[in-house]
């Protein structure tokens, strides 16, 4: 099958760099940067041209009298800037009655023509108090997107690092029941032969076949342990041929005290990323609030509109034919400032204004107790470092003296010298110290890395220099 051999400091690289959650985090963060991009635009001027509307109009108009003017007024510009100068039916037909009170013969006028007119408009907001509070809160939104992205960078290497721990512990886990499983066996093997020359009682040979299929179960159980944790290690490094096998040439030494002081450990975990993205997002929301209440205040921009009014045809003709190629142009333009005050809202603004302050208050009160909670969690991580190391010393010595006793007990009782209980025993202590090793091995680790994640510090040189990368 094909292999892949990954240093510790290489699995945790590939985990971060492979992750979802991490690159999910930075395309947050790539959102929130232009989101402040956005925010700073509104110090530019916006400039929009529409189009207006592209209207064909025919009009068809008969009367019997001569005192109106149905035909002076533009319909599709009718009561807006873009009224034409001159009005359809202002020069009329010389044949036509003058405008009289008096009926006439009955007479038609019609005009058909087609008219479009753009309209440029500029708009230019001078002062706006609103403003700089908004472009502040973008800024405070990016920094907490940013500051969520390295938290969540250190939670991947920190479960990949504890689950590499982990492996390494079941490694020497395995290794020990291995031994511990093999020496039954043959322990097993011995009493058979004993039962079958009558040296010994059955209750002890059955015994002994017991503890056998006992360890042999432990050693079993440590196996899929490993191989679960493998599966783990291959998800976080993003392998996903799981029939791959992986080798972990390096193994880690055991960490040496916490070198920094509680105060200054406790300083170092006050600048967590989560803490930091908790106080930055209380301080986007303040911010917010802020620029809510200034929207009371009035907002004086520049605007300005240019218009253009094309007509391709006439405006007015009367029988027998229509003008041919008539066409007319207007070009108009005004520009000013403009001021807009919104006096009174029902107090829409005023409590949108106090929502953001309670959620900033919110934010601030989840930075306070997540600080109470990683510092408790740091304390917790020194103490074990300061307790377990030794602890596990301890444990190597008495399961490196246990494992002599056992092989003396053996060779005693074969000589005659010593009964079978002791050899029992031996073993039972056996099993115990290795449950208690793999215990504390994986303590000591998970501490030590939770303090590695909480403070940002790097590994000892001591932890490094054990790793051939």
């Amino acid at each position: 099958k094909p292999f892949m051999m990954l240093g510790f400091k290489n699995l945790l690289l590939r985990g971060i760099l492979y992750s979802p959650s991490v690159a999910a985090s930075l395309d947050t963060v790539d959102a929130n940067r232009w989101l402040v991009r956005e925010a700073f635009s509104s110090w530019y001027p916006s400039l929009a041209v529409t189009s207006g509307s592209l209207l064909s109009v025919n009009i068809s108009n008969t009367q019997n009298y001569g005192s109106s003017d149905p035909l002076s007024v533009n319909p599709s510009a009718s009561g807006t800037s873009f009224q034409p100068s001159t009005a359809i039916g202002s020069r009329r037909s010389l044949f036509l009655p003058d405008e009289s009170s008096d009926l006439v013969s009955p007479y038609t006028q019609q005009a058909s023509y087609l008219q479009a007119y753009p309209v440029l408009t500029l708009n230019w907001q001078l002062f706006d108090l609103a403003r700089s509070s908004s472009i502040a809160a973008s800024k405070e939104q990016l920094t907490a997107s940013q500051f969520q992205a390295l938290d969540q960078a250190r939670q991947t290497a920190l479960s990949i690092a504890t689950l590499y721990s982990q492996l390494q512990a079941t490694e020497y886990q395995i290794s020990t029941l291995l031994s511990l499983c093999l020496s039954s066996l043959k322990l097993l093997q011995i009493y058979e032969q004993q039962l079958e020359q009558g040296r010994i009682a059955s209750p002890v040979y059955l015994s002994q076949k017991s503890d056998f299929h006992s360890t042999r179960s432990q050693l079993l159980s440590a196996v899929a342990s490993y191989q679960s944790t493998l599966s783990q290690i291959k998800a976080s490094a993003m392998i996903e041929d799981q029939s791959q096998n992986l080798i972990f040439p390096q193994s880690l030494a055991l960490p040496s005290l916490w070198p920094v002081s509680l105060d200054q450990t406790k300083q170092l975990v006050s600048q967590y990323p989560s803490i930091l993205a908790y106080q930055h997002q209380s301080q986007q929301y303040t911010q917010m609030s802020t620029s809510t209440y200034r929207g009371y205040w009035p907002v004086i921009s520049v605007l300005g509109y240019l218009t253009y009014v094309g007509t391709q045809g006439s405006q007015q003709y009367s029988p027998p034919q229509q003008p041919s190629g008539a066409w007319s142009s207007q070009l108009s333009n005004y520009i000013g400032l403009n001021f807009t005050w919104t006096l009174f809202d029902g107090f829409s603004a005023a409590q949108q204004a106090r929502s953001y302050q309670a959620q900033a208050r919110s934010y601030s009160q989840q930075s306070l107790a997540l600080q109470q909670s990683l510092f408790a969690q740091a304390m917790s991580s020194v103490d074990i470092l300061r307790y377990e190391l030794p602890a596990l010393q301890a444990i190597e010595t008495s399961y490196a003296a246990e494992a002599d006793a056992y092989q003396a007990y053996v060779l005693r009782m074969q000589a005659g010298l010593d009964d079978y209980s002791v050899i029992f025993q031996s073993q039972q202590q056996l099993s115990s110290l290795l449950s208690a090793y793999s215990s504390s091995y994986a303590n000591l680790f998970s501490a030590y890395f939770q303090l590695i994640t909480l403070t940002g510090l790097h590994f000892d040189s001591g932890f490094l220099e054990s790793i051939n990368d």
